[in-house]
């Protein structure tokens, strides 16, 4: 099912960009997007910081509509990239630190 729906989502490309970064994109394949992708992010939950979730729980993605869709995706996926160096880098830290004392 999940091999369908992203079948699906492949051969009806979303269409173009405008000059203010909305798309005109059907929503048909913003909902089943949204339901495909979820498919990846539920089992991701091994993560501490859950920053997985991300687009699930943004409004602006999952609630908003389908002609801002990629232009929140893309700014959200680059916030949840940075937050999870940071955290990743925080956490190294951490344990080097502890390391150090033992």
């Amino acid at each position: 099912d999940n091999a369908r729906a992203g079948m699906a989502l492949l051969l009806a490309p979303p269409g173009a960009f405008r000059t203010d970064l909305s798309q005109d994109l059907e929503d048909e394949w913003f909902k089943l997007y949204l339901a495909w992708n979820a498919n990846f992010i539920w089992p991701s939950h091994y993560m501490e910081d859950m920053m997985c979730f991300t687009m699930l729980i943004m409004p602006t993605i999952s609630l908003g509509g389908p002609s801002k869709f990629s232009y929140h995706r893309a700014h959200t996926l680059f916030w949840v990239v940075r937050s999870t160096q940071l955290s990743r880098l925080r956490e190294s830290r951490a344990r080097a630190l502890v390391s150090s004392y033992e």
